[in-house]
């Protein structure tokens, strides 16, 4: 039950980067960004906001993984628990 819960954390943490990623980049691509120019800049302030909101959300989920603190859910500690026998 431990190892799904925890492969299911890095799982979602996975899929928290990818769609903040894919909205980041929705922002900044620039043949999407063309379909949208009015908006943006109708509310500039809101969506130079939420462009680095997302970025930052996705280099946080990307850390994540492979943060060292032993009170977290990252790789290391996972590799560790299961050479250990799952402590």
């Amino acid at each position: 039950m431990w190892l799904e819960t925890y492969i299911e954390e890095v799982r979602h943490t996975a899929e928290v980067a990818s769609l903040n990623y894919e909205i980041w980049w929705i922002y900044k691509e620039k043949n999407s960004r063309s379909k949208f120019i009015n908006v943006l800049n109708r509310y500039p302030m809101y969506f130079q906001t939420s462009i680095h909101a997302h970025f930052v959300a996705l280099v946080i989920a990307l850390y994540r993984p492979f943060e060292t603190r032993k009170d977290s859910l990252n790789l290391s500690m996972l590799l560790k628990s299961l050479l250990s026998g799952y402590n």
